[in-house]
């Protein structure tokens, strides 16, 4: 996998996963819909 990248933060999971839903909505990736987990895959 190339760029592939785990980031762990001290944060809480809908903190993390609203920073996602902009970038989404910005058009930079996607984020995942399953509920307890943040996917984020960006653009290149």
């Amino acid at each position: 996998m190339v760029g592939r990248k785990k980031i762990q933060a001290d944060l809480p999971l809908p903190v993390i996963k609203a920073v996602f839903d902009i970038y989404e909505s910005k058009g930079y990736g996607l984020c995942s819909k399953n509920i307890g987990s943040c996917n984020y895959m960006g653009k290149v």
